[in-house]
């Protein structure tokens, strides 16, 4: 998400670090013609694979911050459509 996105009027509809949260939230989007962008951010203290002692703790399944935004004038829409996913 760039600076131009927010300045055309882009607003954020959900943040998630669960990646099962966040699939079944774009399927529920696209299925409702909701066009949206995502950004994904590794949080993460780097590579697993160099064995850093600083990553020992860590939650693997919490390191990535998915983030979906949408139009301005799709704002209501989707969360009204987003809203459906808590009460199933």
């Amino acid at each position: 998400m760039s600076i131009i996105d927010l300045l055309l009027g882009k607003k954020e509809v959900l943040s998630t670090f669960d990646p099962m949260q966040f699939a079944k939230a774009q399927t529920l989007l696209g299925k409702n013609r909701i066009t949206f962008k995502v950004k994904s951010t590794y949080t993460g203290s780097g590579n697993r694979r160099t064995g850093n002692f600083i990553s020992y703790g860590e939650r693997v399944d919490s390191e990535t911050q998915y983030q979906i935004f949408v139009s301005k004038s799709q704002f209501e829409l989707a969360t009204h459509v987003l809203a459906k996913m808590y009460e199933q």
